[in-house]
């Protein structure tokens, strides 16, 4: 196709420059403006959405992608160290081969976390889920969600069944966010764990479960080890982006008996709002109906403060303790326990 070249008038007055100065504010102001209202940004080489920004995982396994592939069917999975294949939970792959470029380029050797929602493996061994990174943007690490990036970079298509990001995967494809950023922000994590959740609470929001003995959970646990006892095994590691130290505690058949975190904070209204946050989590989770004790959280005049949150269900409690340990140091523990049967 020819470009078309516009020939400037060959007498130019003081009327032809005005109208020549307006037609180019208009033409940047063409630019400008679809630009000032775009949410696409750049993120380390790769399209992502402004509004996706704030989305987090909760239940998390932290593994290290060691190559990425693709099945018979065209659907990309990635590698994983231990030997896991995982495909992408609510996408179907449209460029496989360009997409594993990508992939492999984007994802080499990286440390990712997977979160999971309802069945994880399918018939064939692949498990499916969402897949993020943190990243920097802005001088501020953020949580990606490469399920996304995918869609947004135009390698995917979203798919039209029952799970948490449905809506958003397919306004993200029609580039109409905007409209469902709301469900964006009221979601914040990618699991709808409740319906799931009627009787069995996680042990640690780690790749473990109660049936694991202490072995298993030394081998499947991907944080900083500092003890370790017949009975015990305590990690540094984070929790809703809070550091603190996790604990299990085992029995004499090495099989779980708890799981603890404890956090600390020398900021009382730091911990007001990390306990208040954790009710919430907690709350959609494990469900409010599930609460049998609760004290508010309570300071005295010589900043001493407590607060207190127990749910119970059928095969364990969890229990959200905050107390002053001394003068402007306090201390959060979240414990699961198992119920005996």
């Amino acid at each position: 196709m020819k470009r078309r070249v516009l020939k400037p008038p060959r007498k130019i007055g003081k009327l032809n420059i005005f109208f020549i100065i307006k037609g180019l504010i208009l033409l940047i102001l063409v630019f400008l403006v679809p630009l000032a209202f775009a949410e696409k940004i750049e993120l380390n080489g790769f399209a992502y959405d402004s509004n996706l920004i704030g989305l987090e995982p909760i239940f998390t396994q932290k593994v290290k992608i060691t190559s990425v592939d693709k099945d018979s069917g065209g659907q990309v999975f990635l590698n994983v160290a231990d030997g896991t294949r995982v495909k992408f939970l609510g996408i179907n792959i449209l460029h496989p081969d360009e997409a594993i470029a990508f992939l492999e380029e984007q994802m080499a050797d990286m440390m990712v976390y997977l979160s999971y929602e309802g069945k994880e493996e399918d018939n064939v061994g692949y498990k499916r889920a969402y897949v993020w990174s943190d990243e920097i943007y802005k001088y501020y690490s953020v949580s990606v969600l490469w399920n996304a990036v995918l869609i947004i970079n135009g390698f995917a298509l979203p798919l039209n069944f029952n799970y948490t990001y449905n809506e958003i995967f397919f306004a993200l494809e029609s580039e109409e966010l905007e409209t469902v950023k709301t469900e964006v922000e009221g979601i914040k994590t990618t699991e709808a764990i409740k319906k799931n959740i009627t009787d069995k609470i996680p042990p640690g929001f780690e790749a473990v479960d109660w049936e694991m003995k202490k072995p298993e959970v030394w081998y499947r646990m991907n944080k900083q080890l500092i003890e370790e006892r017949d009975n015990k095994l305590v990690y540094i590691t984070t929790l809703y982006r809070e550091s603190c130290l996790l604990t299990f505690m085992f029995d004499e058949d090495a099989a779980i008996k708890s799981v603890s975190y404890v956090f600390s904070f020398v900021d009382v209204n730091h911990a007001e709002e990390t306990f208040e946050k954790f009710v919430k989590y907690l709350n959609e989770i494990i469900g409010e109906d599930a609460i049998t004790e609760f004290m508010e959280f309570t300071k005295t005049s010589d900043e001493r403060i407590e607060a207190q949150c127990l749910w119970e269900e059928s095969n364990a409690t969890a229990v959200l303790l905050m107390r002053t340990l001394s003068r402007n140091v306090h201390a959060m523990r979240l414990t699961f326990a198992r119920n005996e049967p």
